[in-house]
């Protein structure tokens, strides 16, 4: 995963992704809907894009620059309000993870 950041996103990954992770949420407040299929173009100039902005922005812990444990996922979650930011969470529980 870090070498297809280290190649979509040659400077400054974390910074960035950080900002990705930001508007996505901004845009699903707006829109109500999954922004990822609409902006992913923006964020890598490639139409073929969506699907690794979905996955790196669900299975990417930004603050320490490397992948989330596995069952862990960066979502929405069920239920949530539109003006909920996204969480990082437990995939079969559905219940925030805490790293410890």
């Amino acid at each position: 995963m870090k070498t297809v950041l280290s190649h979509l996103i040659p400077s400054k990954p974390q910074i960035i992704l950080a900002v990705m992770t930001r508007i996505l949420d901004l845009f699903r407040r707006e829109k109500g809907n999954d922004p990822v299929s609409e902006i992913s173009y923006d964020f890598t100039h490639r139409e073929d894009a969506e699907n690794i902005v979905r996955c790196i922005w669900r299975k990417w812990d930004i603050a320490e620059n490397c992948p989330l444990p596995e069952g862990v996922e960066r979502a929405w979650g069920r239920g949530s309000k539109l003006s909920d930011p996204a969480k990082i969470i437990w995939i079969k529980t559905g219940e925030p993870y805490v790293d410890t």
